[in-house]
């Protein structure tokens, strides 16, 4: 019952849901790493604005959103593919 029935009624959710959590666990990743790391792309930023480098800043963020684009596009693709009645 739970593979047949409930479990296709509820991806479209469970995708959907997936979806919006990607885009949301990037600016999380980042924003913790403004805070208290000594690496990765939120460090990046956070140096480049007490530096007054906005180029750089603008940079970084050009990546963390086309890594976040990214990661959305992989989630709709998984989507089309495993959701084919819809």
């Amino acid at each position: 019952m739970l593979w047949r029935l409930r479990l296709p009624t509820a991806l479209p959710l469970l995708l959907a849901g997936m979806r919006v959590s990607t885009v949301r666990s990037v600016i999380v990743a980042i924003v913790t790493e403004m805070l208290g790391a000594h690496g990765g792309l939120g460090w990046v930023i956070y140096q480049a604005v007490l530096q007054i480098d906005f180029v750089q800043v603008w940079s970084a963020i050009f990546v963390a959103s086309a890594a976040s684009l990214a990661f959305f596009g992989l989630v709709g693709f998984l989507e089309r593919k495993i959701l084919f009645w819809r």
